[in-house]
């Protein structure tokens, strides 16, 4: 996906919604929402991480929830 941030994650994290909500209007990118419900889709996620993990431009940024200033400092330290 370009200039968007990919997201997989288990249905416990839905209250980072909002939080994301707020990434998407302050860097204007599109957020794509993963929630993985079977055991067969953990099996294929593109990554081991699979209660949440964040991707920006196909790259892997983090496994850790992410708001607005950790977000802000990931995208900065990778260079985009």
């Amino acid at each position: 996906m370009l200039h968007g941030a990919s997201l997989f994650r288990d249905p416990g994290h839905i209250y980072v919604n909002d939080e994301l909500d707020e990434i998407q209007k302050e860097f204007q990118i599109s957020v794509e929402r993963r929630k993985i419900t079977t055991k067969e889709e953990a099996q294929n996620a593109p990554t081991a991480f699979t209660t949440y993990s964040a991707f920006f431009n196909g790259k892997f940024l983090t496994h850790e929830i992410l708001n607005m200033k950790k977000f802000d400092a990931l995208l900065k330290k990778s260079g985009e």
